[in-house]
């Protein structure tokens, strides 16, 4: 089976938006590489707050990705 892409998540507008200036075009974009970006990193986002974050992430862990909390590089060690 082929990877996802981001387009087939069928997110609502918001997110859709923000996925899109961060990706381009979302039809050629695999649904791995949000997981590249933290909960903290997504947020930081123009235009995408918790709610929008909250569908990405449920939409993401129905096909078993899951975000981190921490910004990749960073352990929360220190």
């Amino acid at each position: 089976m082929p990877a996802r892409t981001i387009e087939e998540l069928n997110l609502s507008t918001r997110p859709h938006n923000v996925l899109t200036r961060m990706f381009g075009d979302l039809a050629q974009t695999e649904i791995t590489a949000i997981a590249k970006f933290s909960r903290t990193e997504l947020l930081g986002q123009k235009n995408l707050g918790v709610t929008s974050l909250r569908e990405i992430e449920q939409k993401l862990n129905e096909n078993g990705i899951h975000l981190t909390e921490l910004p990749a590089g960073m352990s929360g060690a220190d």
